[in-house]
């Protein structure tokens, strides 16, 4: 072999093919291919899921959008899908475009993907371990006063509990209890059955008095669910048509001197209200419709400005129930049937979520001192003896930590000339 790279026995036969040159059974300006080494299983298998990805990427992400269309940048050999509704909530929004069975799956995927501090990607919460302590049958309507835990048994009737103690039976009522809220002079407003009564404390520890307050002027068949109060005092609570027809309740505005109106109407299951951290908006949950809504609010006239939705949930999705609101526009609202609370920022994006082992979670407040601890409520709703046994922390209560203060729940105020 030369220098030059030719075999010296060919170019002395003058055989040789010099580099760039025509071999003699080639066509003129035809050159041999240069053959590229085959690639190995592996490496096909990578090259499969890139372009697969990129498929998939250019259907949910068709780029940017032109004078206000909403059209899918076209794909070569790929149908745009059909638009969805854009009221999709939470990690459902960004996943418009994909069909069902995905949209599943992946929503699954966002509601558990990453498990760390509350605030970051999820945790899960710890049982508040008191062998003496309740268990309701239908746990609801937590709130915190600056002092005293407070919750109901739908069932039954009203606890409370105190930093550091046991939880007290304070009003075992034996009838459908379904709100308690703090009011102005240390104790709480109470709904039962159509009648709004007002706990007086009566001397040192957890002793209080029932005094009836106003009766609602519902009809026979309609009930009361949970309800929240305004900085003016007044009272907004949500009420239910007989066998829960669609649309058919109210959101109800209570005056501090007894006068009842209907704020909105059209509402399947009202259920949790929180307001914002500014007081303009009033969070408020309709479980059968699967949506949280957002009322604009005219806080001086208590008038319902507008509504729309701020979260809808799917229908192969848990239910929403209990809601609670921090200072940094987040949404805490516990999913019926998941035994999770999730946390949606400002916009209605998921942020987070706190687990529980019952899957009935229906409620959550944020309070305690620096208003950071989540009081969560549960239920054991159609328990068997066998089932309840075998679930003893169904309808107990739980709490965790978070990382984002409550929004303080407001006082109602009861004037005092009624009662």
């Amino acid at each position: 072999m030369c220098r030059c790279g030719l075999d010296a026995h060919a170019v002395a036969r003058g055989s040789a093919v010099w580099p760039g040159a025509r071999a003699r059974n080639q066509a003129h300006g035809q050159y041999p291919r240069a053959r590229r080494p085959a690639r190995s299983a592996a490496a096909r298998a990578r090259l499969a899921g890139r372009l697969s990805r990129l498929v998939r990427l250019a259907r949910i992400h068709p780029g940017p959008r032109r004078a206000g269309q909403l059209r899918p940048r076209p794909v070569r050999g790929v149908q745009p899908h059909p638009r969805r509704p854009r009221h999709l909530g939470g990690p459902a929004r960004h996943l418009v475009r994909l069909g069902r069975a995905r949209r599943r799956r992946a929503l699954r995927d966002a509601r558990t993907a990453g498990r760390g501090a509350v605030g970051g990607g999820g945790v899960r919460a710890t049982l508040i371990d008191e062998p003496d302590g309740p268990r309701t049958v239908l746990g609801e309507s937590p709130r915190w006063d600056g002092r005293i835990w407070w919750w109901v048994d739908a069932s039954d009737g009203v606890w409370a509990r105190q930093p550091g103690r046991s939880a007290t039976a304070v009003w075992s009522l034996g009838e459908r209890t379904s709100l308690v809220h703090p009011e102005v002079s240390g104790g709480a407003v109470v709904a039962r059955q159509q009648v709004l009564y007002v706990l007086r404390r009566r001397g040192p520890g957890m002793r209080f008095t029932a005094v009836r307050w106003c009766d609602l002027g519902l009809d026979e068949g309609w009930m009361v669910n949970d309800g929240v109060a305004d900085s003016w005092g007044r009272l907004w609570i949500g009420s239910i048509a007989p066998g829960q027809a669609p649309g058919g309740g109210a959101l109800l505005r209570v005056e501090p001197d007894g006068r009842i109106a209907a704020a909105v109407e059209g509402f399947t299951m009202s259920n949790g209200m929180a307001w914002d951290v500014a007081e303009k908006h009033l969070l408020h949950v309709d479980t059968l419709e699967r949506t949280v809504w957002s009322h604009r609010v005219d806080m001086a006239s208590g008038t319902v400005l507008g509504s729309e939705r701020f979260l809808t949930f799917s229908p192969d999705d848990a239910v929403p129930d209990g809601l609670a609101t921090d200072i940094d526009g987040g949404v805490w609202v516990a999913m019926y049937g998941a035994g999770e609370i999730r946390r949606y920022d400002a916009s209605g994006v998921f942020d987070t979520s706190v687990e529980v082992d019952p899957p009935q979670s229906t409620s959550v407040e944020l309070g305690g001192p620096d208003r950071k601890e989540l009081l969560i409520t549960t239920a054991r709703e159609g328990y068997n003896d066998e089932r309840s046994a075998r679930e003893p922390w169904a309808g107990r209560l739980y709490h965790a930590r978070s990382e984002h203060a409550g929004v303080a729940r407001r006082p109602a105020v009861v004037e005092m000339g009624l009662i």
